[in-house]
């Protein structure tokens, strides 16, 4: 589930330049995110607008399609970003943020 939230909880958007796939961004981290999923055994994002995110399974190359609900854009203010998609017929909020923000919503937690 991890590397789903990598390639979903993000502002990265995949775009064809010369018949390469590019990846743009504002975050250098969330493009190294990106890529570092793209080389793992796991998912890679294949393209993503507002409403659905496309991955791949890096295992047996099957598609999967997200259906994007809601997103939450980072901001200084809640310093975390979420995004609530639909997927395999679940609803899921994948969030990302910084540890000050993250921490305080870790409800039932142990240390």
């Amino acid at each position: 589930m991890l590397f789903k939230c990598f390639v979903i909880c993000h502002d990265v958007i995949p775009m064809e330049i010369k018949g390469k796939t590019v990846m743009s961004g504002t975050s250098q981290d969330e493009l190294i995110v990106i890529d570092v999923a793209r080389q793992s055994k796991y998912f890679s994002l294949e393209k993503r607008d507002s409403e659905s995110i496309h991955l791949r399974d890096n295992q047996d190359n099957s598609k999967i399609e997200v259906k994007v609900l809601k997103t939450f854009e980072f901001s200084s203010d809640r310093k975390m970003m979420t995004v609530i998609v639909k997927m395999d017929g679940k609803t899921f909020a994948f969030c990302k943020g910084a540890d000050s923000s993250m921490e305080p919503r870790l409800v039932g937690m142990s240390e």
